[in-house]
């Protein structure tokens, strides 16, 4: 496993090259970058870098078009898309990312599984034609479940037939453990996956003296922070069933929140890392 930072989920904002040496300054081995970051900084100038830094493209996000009523912008998002996989390539990227939201007014869950997996299905197949896999995210708090008339995906089972439907191959699991926690899940559970199920992980914790049902999507707290989730039995499951990807902070944190200096803001994402990680 490989530990990777997104920096603007962690308050740190920099323009790209910047950002860059700042995640390899820290000791990172991934860095999360938008492709039209890259794309206007320049592939060339973003590959030296990150060979300088010993960085690796650690993931993207897919155009959030993907579900848009409107045919002709979802396809519009599918030329963005061609244009940003063929940079994310060159780089060596692997994955691209998207969540899914849990819960809508227009469609029932059966009528919404057709619509994604066949508007997904599309995306993960220009991503597959540039080598790339399709991290896909279920969200997990109740509060988003129920903010729509119908359900949706929002846990394993529910995700891993998703990507099953999608069809394409190369779609797996965002598993965030702050995710896997509120939809339910023990995190024993990430025992019974299969790497390949994986294309990458978000860890963090959970809000201290709040029922798990009462959680929101952020804020957060850094990995290992609370002690709310058992984090020492989802890395382990990781690292048992062989994952070899890209494990990122994705905190949401009050306490970085309330931090300015990106220096002294990573040291705090890497000293939690590093206290969570498998031996």
């Amino acid at each position: 496993m490989l530990q990777g930072v997104n920096l603007g989920v962690c308050n740190v904002h920099a323009p790209l090259l910047e950002g860059i040496e700042l995640a390899g300054k820290h000791g990172f081995k991934g860095l999360d970058m938008g492709a039209k970051d890259v794309l206007d900084t320049g592939v060339e100038k973003v590959r030296e870098a990150l060979k300088k830094y010993d960085l690796q493209y650690s993931g993207f996000n897919i155009p959030g078009v993907y579900k848009d009523p409107d045919e002709a912008v979802f396809k519009e998002g599918a030329e963005q898309l061609k244009r940003e996989a063929e940079a994310v390539s060159k780089l060596g990227g692997k994955t691209g990312i998207m969540w899914i939201i849990p819960s809508q007014d227009e469609r029932t869950y059966e009528q919404e599984f057709e619509f994604i997996s066949n508007r997904m299905r599309v995306y993960a197949g220009i991503l597959k034609d540039n080598g790339i896999n399709l991290a896909l995210e279920f969200i997990g708090p109740v509060a988003a479940r129920k903010r729509g008339r119908y359900e949706f995906v929002h846990n394993i089972p529910q995700m891993l037939e998703l990507c099953e439907a999608i069809g394409t191959g190369n779609c797996g699991l965002l598993l965030d453990a702050h995710h896997a926690y509120t939809a339910g899940h023990d995190m024993k559970d990430v025992y019974d996956l299969k790497k390949d199920q994986i294309k990458l992980v978000h860890v963090n914790d959970a809000r201290p003296g709040v029922p798990r049902e009462e959680l929101t999507d952020n804020p957060r707290c850094l990995p290992g922070e609370s002690g709310v989730i058992d984090i020492k039995t989802f890395m382990d499951a990781l690292k048992t069933i062989g994952y070899e990807g890209f494990v990122e902070a994705e905190p949401f944190s009050e306490k970085l929140g309330a931090m300015t200096d990106p220096d002294e803001i990573l040291n705090e994402v890497k000293k939690s890392m590093d206290g969570i990680w498998p031996l």
